[in-house]
């Protein structure tokens, strides 16, 4: 089901950006962009903070712009939705450039071929060295707060 617009409009008095795929609109519901899995926060890949970079990327592409999102489900207390920035899908835009992995189990590997290019082009994380999938990184790091990889 379509969200309404007004539900995520202005993100620039009053959403809040988490990680590189969670955000919070302005009316306080939390949403997880489908298909992805984006680096942890807390991740660092070759001393450099890539999750807070890629944070950073989310919020670069939303600041300021009406975000629209469709509903394809829920997952851990957030709904998960297809969104755009205009035109821009920002799953796809978050994996091409470099912030983000496809997560094909989800995503029916509609974004596999960005991935590829990114990688490629060494682009975002995947010019940094110690790059490791979101997943491998919780299990690792024992993260408190599971959560489905790309639901």
């Amino acid at each position: 089901m379509p969200v309404s617009v007004l539900t995520l409009l202005a993100f620039l008095i009053g959403g809040n950006v988490h990680d590189g795929d969670t955000f919070t609109s302005i009316d306080g519901t939390r949403w997880r962009l489908y298909g992805v899995d984006a680096l942890e926060l807390d991740q660092v890949c070759g001393g450099q903070p890539c999750g807070e970079m890629a944070r950073d990327a989310l919020e670069q592409l939303i600041a300021g712009q009406q975000v629209d999102c469709e509903s394809r489900g829920r997952s851990y207390g957030r709904i998960v939705g297809q969104c755009h920035v205009g035109d821009l899908d920002l799953s796809r835009e978050m994996i091409r450039a470099g912030w983000a992995f496809d997560e094909p189990d989800f995503s029916h590997g509609i974004y596999s071929y960005d991935e590829t290019i990114a990688r490629d082009h060494r682009r975002g994380m995947w010019g940094m060295s110690g790059v490791v999938r979101p997943r491998e990184w919780r299990k690792l790091n024992d993260t408190t707060t599971v959560r489905a990889s790309a639901k």
